[in-house]
């Protein structure tokens, strides 16, 4: 039996669905069900029903996943342990971040950490809202800062806010409507769109702002999770897309991108610091997520500096 397997597992027991948990874990259903096949295998019983309607646990599952729970804790009670022994001065961190924090706020956050504590091993990942708290639920990052969380999620992870981004609605700096004063909602629906994939949480909430005007939602053009990728999309067309006010500020408007002067306002994007529940307790965790609370608890001026 192996950790991963166990990750797996209590995926799969928490969505109740094969399809679910691999999308999730950013697996194949074909390899989480190997997994869990193997699993089932090593411990020579049924851990779930499977049938046409999902998955449900059998006696052996429902037993198994009161341990599983102990172990992903007592995993990161491990950590936390040999951390203190280490007096929190030594060892690894890993941090996952969506690519808007990793551009402003992230690698501020962590020179400070590093220079108290010099001999800390920091991994950074940058990932979409939802594969960060796949990598946040299976172990491969402590710390992960997120726009929300999904609802299966709540319970399981602790989270903290920490700051409000507006979000703009950007568009390259020769686009037709990037020289007027002001941009009603319904003009935007002329134009196609470069936007994230399917299922993060900023693109339920644009499509949300023209549903509730009564408007078509954005189409899509191209679909990405990189925003290298989106800058020379923008360019020199007139598509748009979208981006928090720090990235613009700090980095698109460097790429000749811009915002529109919409006629009303757009959404507000929340970040949170979020990790495992037993993870908490590690030292290293804490000093990190003390630093994130100072940083980002200072007033965000032009240029993308707090």
């Amino acid at each position: 039996m192996e950790l991963r397997q166990v990750r797996h597992f209590e995926a799969v027991a928490r969505h109740a669905s094969f399809a679910a948990a691999a999308q999730q874990m950013n697996l194949t259903q074909p390899a989480l069900s190997k997994s869990i096949r193997a699993l089932e295998t090593d411990l020579g019983v049924p851990l779930f029903h499977r049938s046409s309607t999902g998955v449900t646990l059998t006696e052996f599952g429902e037993r198994f996943l009161l341990y599983a729970d102990q172990v992903l804790n007592l995993s990161d009670d491990v950590r936390g342990q040999l951390d203190e022994m280490r007096g929190a001065k030594r060892g690894s961190i890993r941090i996952g971040a969506l690519v808007s924090e990793v551009r402003v706020m992230v690698p501020r956050v962590t020179k400070d950490f590093l220079l108290d504590h010099p001999d800390v091993q920091v991994d950074v990942t940058a990932e979409t809202n939802r594969g960060l708290l796949s990598a946040l639920h299976e172990g491969r990052i402590d710390i992960a800062l997120v726009s929300g969380l999904q609802p299966q999620d709540v319970g399981l992870v602790r989270t903290e806010l920490l700051t409000r981004t507006p979000m703009e609605i950007i568009a390259d700096h020769t686009h037709p409507l990037a020289r007027r004063s002001s941009v009603d909602l319904k003009e935007l629906t002329e134009y196609s769109w470069v936007l994230p994939v399917s299922g993060e949480k900023d693109l339920a909430t644009l499509e949300t702002l023209f549903l509730m005007a009564g408007l078509p939602t954005p189409e899509a053009i191209c679909k990405t999770t990189s925003n290298t990728f989106l800058i020379p999309m923008l360019e020199g067309t007139e598509w748009l897309s979208f981006a928090p006010r720090t990235a613009l500020s700090s980095f698109f408007e460097m790429q000749g991108l811009v915002p529109l002067p919409l006629s009303v306002p757009t959404w507000t994007r929340e970040i949170h610091a979020a990790y495992r529940a037993a993870g908490a307790n590690r030292p290293l965790v804490r000093a990190f997520l003390r630093r994130l609370r100072a940083f980002y608890a200072e007033p965000f001026v032009s240029g993308g500096a707090r």
